[in-house]
């Protein structure tokens, strides 16, 4: 769900999933918690 990562929304925690997929099976699973969502600041944004 991409809409997940970003500012706006119902979501609270941004949480990330990473793992490796070797052939059929999924491996190595980390769920990462990014922290609190929250408004991204004039220095952080890119443009």
């Amino acid at each position: 769900n991409p809409g997940a990562c970003g500012v706006q929304g119902f979501h609270k925690i941004r949480t990330l999933l990473r793992f490796q997929i070797d052939r059929e099976k999924i491996k190595k699973m980390e769920a990462i918690e990014l922290g609190m969502r929250g408004e991204i600041s004039a220095s952080d944004r890119l443009i």
